[in-house]
């Protein structure tokens, strides 16, 4: 396990994330993270990954072996970016008056969500678009995450976020969901250009982000990874999504020239990908065309017979 910035002081919030590579975006999290003072350890550098099981395990080990009552915040390597100095975390999380808290998001993908109405029926009165869990963020005390983690384990789902909908579901109050996003915000996907509205601080952190009037501070922004990718727009068009130029705007912002692109792989490499698929493209038109021309003339042989 790497550790920055440990102490044993109990007003303080330990970021936990595994990584077991080395990418863009695990740079820029670890470079924003020191700039702003969080204390963080890495887990699992150089192991092979082995899926959302495995991670599983790794939250478990490390949360039994912090002291029970600590505040942990664990959150996704490859997609995730502080844009909040850590000063006032543990008062947030207080706020809640739970031992965990959970992120939350607007969509649901079918093979990683499980609806969670029954947590919503507890709570009737709350109106937000974030209603699905999201397992790349939560903070809570290091004894309830062990629990909690190793209920998502015993589950037997390969897929952590949709296990956890089935805990909250199951368990509506041992968790609170963060819909007003005191301390992490998913943006909705596909990211708008407008919308949500981000404004900074000058040094590069967040003064608030404003989405359908509602502003709001967190300490995270978690963008979706799979979106962030979108190979077929980036390698195909080479045309990057909104997700990625505004994660790599936010990058430049929190640490300047020392923020990666979140995409670093050889012009060679897409210009290759491209013409193979550009390729399949012409040959499948060329088809196309040859069958209709030949079937022109079969048609016209036919009548002229």
């Amino acid at each position: 396990m790497e550790q920055h910035n440990i102490t044993t002081a109990t007003a303080t919030v330990t970021v936990i994330f595994v990584a077991t590579k080395n990418t863009p975006g695990l740079h820029n999290l670890t470079k924003s993270l020191d700039k702003l003072g969080y204390a963080y350890m890495r887990v699992g550098a150089g192991q092979k990954w082995g899926g959302w099981r495995h991670r599983m395990g790794m939250y478990i080990e490390v949360c039994k072996a912090s002291p029970p009552e600590s505040v942990l915040a664990l959150i996704d390597a490859d997609d995730v970016l502080p844009v909040r100095r850590p000063a006032d975390m543990l008062n947030s999380f207080l706020s809640f008056s739970c031992d965990v808290v959970v992120s939350t998001e607007c969509e649901c993908v079918a093979q990683t969500c499980h609806h969670v109405g029954n947590y919503w029926k507890l709570h009737h009165k709350v109106h937000s678009p974030r209603i699905y869990v999201c397992a790349g963020g939560m903070i809570g005390r290091a004894r309830a995450l062990a629990e909690l983690w190793q209920a998502l384990l015993d589950s037997g789902h390969s897929d952590d976020q949709y296990a956890l909908g089935e805990y909250v579901n199951n368990n509506p109050t041992r968790v609170v969901l963060d819909h007003t996003n005191a301390i992490f915000y998913n943006p909705p996907v596909p990211f708008r250009n407008i919308d949500p509205l981000f404004k900074f601080e000058e040094d590069g952190t967040i003064k608030n982000i404003e989405q359908g009037g509602h502003k709001c501070t967190p300490y995270f922004v978690h963008f979706q990874g799979n979106f962030l990718s979108a190979a077929i727009s980036r390698v195909i068009f080479d045309s990057p999504t909104n997700d990625r130029l505004l994660y790599d705007n936010l990058a430049r912002k929190l640490i300047g020239a020392d923020a990666l692109p979140y995409f670093s792989d050889s012009l060679n490499g897409r210009l290759i990908v491209r013409g193979i698929f550009w390729g399949i493209v012409a040959t499948v038109l060329v088809l196309i065309v040859a069958a209709s021309v030949a079937a022109i003339r079969r048609n016209r042989h036919t009548n002229s017979t």
